[in-house]
């Protein structure tokens, strides 16, 4: 199966959040640099983008509406001194990803994948500038990030008579172990196309089995104490590999 690749995801994913949030404008002040972007996507070519055809068609067909009624499609730049939600560029969205990849894999077994997913681009990427300005590099920005987001780290020397302590246990229970698939590209972008069928503790690992809902594909999902989780089909092939510590 043809995986797709980080900038595709990160791609899809600011282009959901972009169109959700000018699916919601309802005085016409669309954001033309979205709109614009929208116009130009070329379904072919990509095709990793075509679950969110069906949006994007509602929401170029409402803009068009409104710009027939009243042409009062606002710029980007009016729009953002308006509105109540801070939402970043495709572009800059792209470098706080790629900044969290750098972050974990400068310091493997530091980081926790999940966690640093969960912390906003504009956080990442004001971090990002206060590391360079101080002439820090990626490990500085960690930290910078770890003081208002501490569970970004794993604690790993952390004392498991501390409950409380983001990573103090050693072993994952199998909810926790759950979470930890979202470090995974294969199953971010198929999460709401397959199930977790069924689970199995293992000597240092849990195992998921799953299944496409249409009944295509299925396999297993491994998630290890020691930091790696994988996803391999049911015949044995190894989709892909990442660490989540």
């Amino acid at each position: 199966m043809k995986q797709t690749t980080q900038v595709d995801l990160a791609e899809y994913r600011q282009l959901k959040q972009d169109v959700a949030n000018q699916l919601k404008v309802t005085d016409g002040s669309y954001d033309t640099g979205i709109i614009k972007q929208c116009q130009a996507i070329n379904w072919h070519k990509k095709p990793y983008l075509k679950k969110l055809k069906p949006a994007v068609n509602k929401l170029l067909k409402q803009a068009n509406q409104s710009s027939s009624s009243s042409s009062s499609v606002t710029s980007s730049s009016q729009r953002s001194t308006t509105s109540t939600s801070k939402t970043v560029s495709s572009a800059d969205h792209k470098k706080a990803e790629q900044m969290r990849h750098n972050i974990f894999e400068a310091e493997q077994g530091t980081y926790v994948w999940s966690e640093l997913e969960k912390v906003p681009d504009t956080v990442i990427l004001q971090a990002e500038d206060q590391s360079e300005a101080a002439g820090g590099d990626v490990g500085s920005t960690g930290n910078i990030i770890a003081k208002q987001y501490p569970n970004i780290k794993s604690y790993t020397g952390a004392s498991s008579d501390d409950a409380s302590t983001p990573g103090a246990k050693d072993y994952l229970n199998a909810d926790e172990a759950k979470q930890e698939l979202s470090a995974l590209d294969f199953y971010n972008q198929n999460q709401g196309n397959l199930e977790i069928t069924g689970q199995k503790e293992l000597d240092d690992a849990w195992e998921f089995t799953w299944h496409f809902k249409d009944g295509n594909m299925g396999g297993t999902f491994t998630v290890e104490n020691k930091g790696i989780v994988s996803v391999q089909s049911a015949n044995g092939t190894q989709i892909e590999t990442k660490t989540w510590r």
